[in-house]
């Protein structure tokens, strides 16, 4: 396991994809994270929540307005 530690508004980068994470705000022990992807990615990109388990599966999907989240369940 990799484990890196960012500020708020600090980033990360993931790969030959571009793919990018970004530290949106930290409140307690909550920490919200956006996730920017170029946009010739996949159409559809699988992301699992880990505390959910394998039976939920919530799939980015891209609009015209920017990204939509699909939960399956």
């Amino acid at each position: 396991m990799l484990v890196l530690s960012r500020k708020k508004l600090q980033t990360i980068r993931i790969g030959q994809e571009d793919v990018e994470l970004t530290v949106l705000e930290i409140r307690g022990s909550t920490v919200k994270i956006g996730i920017n992807a170029p946009d010739d990615a996949p159409d559809d990109v699988p992301v699992r929540r880990g505390e959910l388990g394998p039976n939920v599966e919530a799939t980015v999907a891209s609009t015209e307005r920017g990204s939509l989240w699909r939960v399956a369940r």
